[in-house]
């Protein structure tokens, strides 16, 4: 089977519909991941006060995983034997950091209308139409 990972917030929606547009007995699945909170360089200082980087630095060392095993997820989601419409993340504290796993989504992102609403403004915006299957056609 071919993952299709899609990473950004909004598309944890999109990822719902693909299976959809591309037919029930199509060999695409899809797969979506996040990394949870890992220190990356987004931490980076960036003009602000040095002390309120100071504690985010902290709060990253003591909270976040390393760049590295933020990757851990979306290598997860795209190589595991897991079924499609699965959303990985990382197992421990508030999903924050630890071993990648299926996690759960919330009540917007599992929301079919929101994803549909998202897929049909996708390709306004890109002027890309995708193919439609005979289900949805």
């Amino acid at each position: 089977m071919l993952p299709l990972m899609i990473e950004a917030m909004p598309w944890r929606v999109a990822n719902r519909t693909i299976p959809i547009r591309s037919g029930a007995h199509s060999p695409v699945i899809t797969t979506a991941a996040h990394p949870g909170m890992a220190a990356t360089n987004l931490l980076r200082p960036d003009g602000r006060r040095r002390g309120v980087h100071r504690v985010q630095k902290a709060a990253a060392g003591l909270l976040a995983q390393s760049d590295d095993d933020g990757a851990l997820p979306t290598l997860y989601a795209a190589v595991a034997n897991i079924p499609g419409d699965s959303y990985a993340g990382p197992g421990g504290f508030l999903e924050g950091r630890g071993a990648p796993k299926l996690v759960g989504r919330s009540a917007g992102a599992r929301d079919a209308e929101v994803a549909q609403r998202l897929w049909e403004a996708s390709e306004e915006l890109t002027g890309v139409a995708s193919p439609r299957s005979p289900q949805t056609a």
